[in-house]
């Protein structure tokens, strides 16, 4: 045998096998990182990163950081955007939900549709309803409502109130100011006192 002279088989025995990619992994890490729409691509990290794990398994098969970080992002995501729709429902239960019901209310009044407007209420007499409706109609139709202030009361053993004031906006420009007292019925909020001005 001569120097330089060597047997392809022998060498190749001990070659490693190239490892294969793990798509899997990659798109858990490229979901992980784009975690901006709200809980899809979150949702999608996570599952994809536990398929790319357990590709990953297969010594012949690359991806596990990959695989690793795209799920840690998207638990992340999932959890961010969990919290953040926490705080936007609690948010809208305190001032959103009371804030609609008391626009509701004074639009209907000021179209004349008492009836309508004494479903938002308890403990206001109809007979309030429909003189304080004429008068409203008499200034023009309100449009909305701009609260500038809200004052929330909750005592134990009574129903939860809050006092909200602000600017009537009217759709013919002439805005004027009202008060509102809403109490919560159940999962609603009624209006349980007012005055438009």
């Amino acid at each position: 045998m001569s120097q330089g002279y060597y047997d392809q088989g022998e060498a190749g025995y001990g070659a490693q096998p190239v490892p294969q990619g793990n798509p899997s992994a990659v798109v858990s890490l490229v979901c992980g990182i784009l975690g901006c729409i709200p809980l899809v691509t979150g949702l999608l990290a996570v599952i994809f990163g536990i398929v790319g794990l357990n590709k990953a398994r297969d010594p012949y098969v690359s991806g596990k950081g990959m695989s690793i970080a795209g799920l840690v992002l998207g638990v992340i995501s999932l959890i961010g955007w969990g919290g953040f729709g926490a705080i936007v429902y609690v948010g809208w239960d305190a001032f959103g939900k009371p804030t609609k019901a008391a626009i509701e209310f004074a639009q209907e009044l000021s179209r004349g549709d008492v009836d309508a407007a004494m479903a938002r209420t308890t403990g206001i007499a109809r007979d309030k309803l429909v003189a304080d409706s004429d008068a409203i109609k008499a200034s023009g139709p309100i449009t909305s409502l701009g609260p500038q202030s809200f004052n929330k009361t909750a005592v134990q053993g009574q129903p939860e109130t809050l006092k909200m004031s602000g600017i009537t906006v009217r759709q013919d420009g002439k805005n004027g100011t009202f008060t509102m007292t809403l109490t919560r019925v159940g999962d609603d909020y009624k209006i349980s006192d007012y005055s438009f001005k």
